[in-house]
């Protein structure tokens, strides 16, 4: 892990480092703040070494500076500094759709369906975007944790850092070789997989709407494979999620259960009832069955 960048630092003579935002095996990501207009922004660090850097890095600007889209980050800038590399995006506010949907369910209250998936829908225009480009963008960690939902309620998909032209399948964006995110990566996409295209994208879509729709995270590919081995289903219909729902408690059930569990704690608390999940009783059975 290489060192963060002290805050109060400037980049590139227009970028104010205010803190860091979170780091991984690539580097780390900083809010900053562009010096010349007062805009805050996303600026993303990894370490390069050797000459492939910078051609690198002209690729990717040049990739990334044509991507304009309202539901994916604006590109900003990239430059190289100290040995290190640099892109710069808007900074997106609000809370990712992970958080959302377990807070959403752990207060007891819901996300209305029409909500979910007018979020998935604006997502999936986003990644039709960058399928259709030349060549064709495969993003390839699509999950809920890389969706955001700003305040005025649009989602953008965030964290291209695993993208890679389809054409050039040596050449992953921002130099991150990665195999996904279990339950939302498809099984190409794993060692001795055949690799990733666009179909792997709509895989992981298909998980993140699972996800939204039903509070639970999708089985990995190896569990899936598991079951079909077995002969069972390898992912449950939203009919068995709503029928495994438990029925809704009454305000005198609940405050025994509370008592109870002031008494004696169950070694696993009972599962509750979701009234986010309730709402998939409302769908067309055709549209839950499958």
């Amino acid at each position: 892990m290489i060192e963060t960048v002290p805050s109060g630092s400037i980049l590139h003579g227009r970028y104010r480092i205010e803190r860091v935002l979170g780091s991984g095996g690539f580097g780390h990501v900083y809010l900053g703040t562009n010096i010349t207009n007062t805009n805050l922004c996303a600026v993303k660090e990894y370490l390069v070494t050797g000459a492939s850097g910078q051609e690198q890095l002209r690729h990717e600007a040049a990739v990334l500076s044509q991507l304009h889209h309202p539901n994916l980050p604006a590109f900003l800038d990239a430059f190289m500094e100290r040995g290190r590399y640099y892109i710069v995006l808007n900074y997106i506010e609000g809370s990712d759709l992970t958080d959302l949907v377990r807070l959403t369910r752990q207060r007891g209250e819901v996300i209305p369906i029409a909500r979910v998936t007018g979020w998935l829908l604006a997502i999936c225009d986003a990644v039709h975007f960058l399928h259709n480009q030349r060549p064709p963008i495969i993003h390839r960690d699509i999950k809920p944790d890389n969706i955001r939902i700003m305040p005025d309620g649009t989602a953008i998909l965030v964290d291209l850092g695993n993208a890679k032209a389809s054409a050039d399948g040596a050449r992953t964006l921002f130099f991150i070789r990665h195999q996904g995110t279990p339950g939302y990566a498809p099984p190409e996409q794993y060692p001795g997989g055949t690799g990733t295209d666009v179909r792997s994208d709509t895989y992981a879509l298909g998980g993140t709407l699972f996800f939204a729709l039903t509070t639970h995270e999708p089985p990995s590919v190896s569990i899936r494979n598991q079951s079909i081995q077995q002969g069972r289903p390898d992912l449950p219909s939203l009919q068995e999620v709503l029928a495994n729902n438990p029925p809704e408690e009454s305000a005198e059930a609940q405050a025994a259960r509370q008592f109870r569990l002031g008494v004696s704690q169950p070694g696993k608390p009972a599962p509750r009832h979701s009234r986010h999940v309730a709402q998939l009783g409302a769908l067309p059975r055709n549209c839950s069955s499958s």
